[in-house]
């Protein structure tokens, strides 16, 4: 069975086609109105969008909390394809941890 250009697309990671799914899936424009929707700085969004910060699991769970859309939906349109999720030992930071983590180290 051959896959579509559409059925392709959506199995690439791309940040920013997610966040403009979860805007048309909320009704708002923009990574402001975004943000506002699912309780996220817009400076955080802009940094998913560019890929300077990762998609994860903790804010899935949070994007899923303010949606209601499913992880494995979020996953989908992240294109996350895994099908287990391995955990780390390492301390999970929350988005703000993770923000004051990375401008400290920017300056």
């Amino acid at each position: 069975m051959e896959m579509n250009d559409q059925q392709r697309l959506s199995q690439v990671y791309d940040p920013a086609r997610f966040l403009d799914a979860l805007a048309l899936h909320t009704g708002v424009s923009g990574d402001a109105g975004l943000g506002k929707a699912l309780q996220i700085s817009k400076h955080l969004l802009t940094w998913i969008r560019q890929r300077r910060y990762p998609v994860s699991a903790t804010l899935l769970l949070q994007i899923h909390d303010a949606t209601g859309l499913s992880v494995r939906e979020l996953r989908d349109l992240v294109g996350d394809r895994r099908r287990a999720v391995r955990m780390s030992d390492r301390r999970v930071l929350s988005p703000e941890e993770r923000v004051k983590e990375h401008t400290r180290r920017l300056t």
